[in-house]
């Protein structure tokens, strides 16, 4: 199931290192409170969020002898102390399904014991902590929603002619993953007011300002919740109102509304397919 593991785009396993096992991988750690619910049975159980993703993997470290063991467990752990060295790094997971998973990892802890038999072969845990709790895609999908397109008709005109012919400019964008995405928006003028719905879940989100030309936007991080204003950096999260959507899995249909028409306003909706699991 699991072809390859890169840390930083080094590849970790090779002929000497290899992952045996991986310990829960199926969903990322959630948080929730409850408390006693009446009578003498149940509880009260709020409703859970996912609060972060730690990665367990087994691992067998090979060596041609006890020198080259001790050699091979060394280079492991110095690739592995670039975590704690150099901060955050990417965890990449190629699968054999061809859907290759990355996750930035903020701390990494090592155990394993050294035994007397252990001649050329010997087993480590490594687990990797995150911050993030989900792991994503390794393509970045930039897709447009803009304020107008498409429209006109066909050259020769069909007889009878259809007078409903008109432009269109709701986007379908598709997450291809197993859990909501949660993307980054960014408004380009000149808009006035723009408001960005999901048709498919119904939410919109709505930027309550006036983007005057080509060289304004707002970028709007939906999980970090904040709203800035380009150029300068200024914080304008008071300006949003209504849902800092998501992007459920499959098709996803777009709609950018604004208060007055123009052909150069547009959304760039940047996103990577969430998965909840390896």
């Amino acid at each position: 199931m699991i072809d390859a593991v890169f840390l930083a785009g080094i590849q970790l396993d090779n002929n000497k290192r290899f992952v045996t096992g991986i310990r829960n991988p199926t969903f990322p750690n959630i948080s929730y409170t409850s408390a006693k619910k009446g009578g003498f049975v149940g509880q009260s159980v709020s409703v859970g969020n996912f609060s972060s993703y730690q990665i367990v993997m087994e691992w067998q470290i090979v060596g041609s002898s006890r020198s080259d063991l001790a050699t091979q467990r060394d280079d492991f752990a110095k690739l592995l102390g670039a975590i704690i060295r150099n901060g955050t790094q990417s965890l990449r997971i190629d699968r054999s399904n061809g859907v290759d998973l990355q996750i930035d990892v903020n701390a990494v802890k090592i155990t394993g014991d050294v035994q007397s038999d252990d001649t050329t072969s010997s087993k480590l845990l490594v687990e990797f902590a995150t911050e993030y709790p989900f792991l994503q895609s390794i393509t970045q999908q930039d897709e447009d929603v803009n304020i107008f397109t498409g429209g006109g008709m066909s050259i020769p005109m069909p007889i009878p002619m259809d007078m409903s012919v008109g432009g269109s400019n709701d986007v379908t964008i598709i997450n291809g993953g197993t859990y909501s995405a949660y993307p980054r928006f960014e408004f380009f003028g000149p808009l006035q007011n723009p408001s960005l719905a999901n048709i498919t879940t119904g939410e919109t989100l709505n930027l309550n300002m006036n983007l005057l030309t080509s060289s304004d936007s707002v970028v709007v991080d939906t999980f970090l919740r904040t709203a800035v204003l380009n150029p300068g950096g200024s914080n304008i999260r008071q300006f949003i109102t209504g849902e800092f959507f998501t992007l459920e899995p499959g098709n996803n249909l777009l709609h950018l509304g604004a208060g007055a028409f123009n052909t150069q306003g547009k959304v760039m909706v940047t996103f990577r397919d969430h998965y909840l699991g390896i």
